[in-house]
């Protein structure tokens, strides 16, 4: 934890996301959910510290713009 990803890093987990319909890549989800938490009021440096990064500034270079990647389905139409 706290490390840069390698390159290629998010390629292992793809197939498990395509099988339950989820199109985005794990660098994608992890934008989308650093942008939920910082809109949901999560302090900025906890945020920055969850994805391992040393100052809040690299956080904030990375955000996605509001709402979900158009190909993550909705909490409600995943499978219990």
């Amino acid at each position: 934890m706290g490390q840069p990803m390698e390159p290629g890093h998010d390629d292992a987990p793809e197939p498990a996301l395509r099988r339950v319909g989820i199109t985005s890549s794990l660098k994608e989800l992890r934008h989308y959910s650093a942008t939920r938490l910082l809109e949901e009021g999560t302090d900025l440096n906890t945020v920055a510290g969850r994805l391992g990064h040393a100052e809040g500034s690299t956080t904030l270079k990375f955000l996605s713009s509001p709402g979900p990647p158009t190909s993550v389905p909705q909490r409600s139409s995943l499978p219990a």
